[in-house]
């Protein structure tokens, strides 16, 4: 059987792929995954991203505005605000 991506959102997948986070995009800051505490006090903070740079092991870091303040996250310690 032929494997294709999930297109349907009758079947309840997204009708795009999610986009990587950009400079220039909104996002929202994680406090954490239950486990592992990374900005407590930024959690749930919503920010800019002013600069990228991607690591040695290929994962990016975002450097991100909220407020007064400039954090650097992992991108798994941020959520992508757009329309969907």
């Amino acid at each position: 059987m032929l494997s294709t991506y999930p297109f349907s959102p009758e079947e309840g997948w997204l009708s795009h792929p999610p986009r990587m986070i950009r400079v220039g995009d909104i996002v929202m800051a994680s406090s954490g995954n239950g486990v592992r505490q990374w900005h407590p006090d930024t959690g749930g903070g919503i920010g800019i991203v002013i600069d990228e740079m991607e690591m040695d092991d290929g994962f990016f870091m975002f450097e991100v505005l909220i407020e007064n303040d400039v954090y650097w996250f992992d991108s798994i310690e941020l959520k992508l605000l757009e329309k969907e």
